[in-house]
């Protein structure tokens, strides 16, 4: 039976996919740059800067979705005191992981870490990720599975 917040979960993660997949056809796009190019756009249309097809995600849920998976691979440890570390310890595999299969977006920052990270402790992509030039709104997205770990 699922549960109430079983469904905020599933709805949440949805709702950051599709709203990625519709954005990320303007994405960089001025509002004046859209009307002229498509007048009113209701649907997943891809393409892009990135030429995406329709449907198509960016990098932010890529992660969050590598987060999500660091969460699932991890679950039987919370509660534990090495719980942080073997979950950021998976995070990271999970970013490697993705990092492989060539992704068509991904932001610097992203990009310099885990190429230069991959197979180190979490500590490292920490250190080597400190730079106050590499700044991203879509970092709020990485956070969203942490956030619903909270539902009861």
């Amino acid at each position: 039976m699922r549960t109430y917040s079983e469904d905020i979960v599933k709805g949440t993660l949805y709702g950051l996919a599709i709203g990625d997949a519709m954005g990320a056809t303007t994405e960089y796009y001025s509002q004046t740059s859209i009307k002229q190019m498509y007048k009113k756009r209701t649907d997943i249309i891809g393409k892009g800067w990135l030429n995406l097809y329709p449907g198509e995600v960016t990098d932010p849920t890529e992660i969050t979705f590598c987060m999500c998976d660091a969460l699932e691979k991890t679950f039987r440890y919370r509660g534990r005191s090495q719980y942080p570390k073997k979950l950021m310890n998976q995070f990271c595999q999970s970013l490697t992981e993705w990092y492989a299969t060539h992704p068509v977006d991904m932001e610097s920052c992203c990009h310099r870490v885990i190429k230069n990270c991959r197979g180190l402790d979490y500590t490292e992509w920490i250190h080597f990720s400190k730079d106050p030039d590499n700044t991203s709104n879509s970092n709020l997205f990485r956070c969203i599975p942490m956030m619903l770990l909270r539902l009861k």
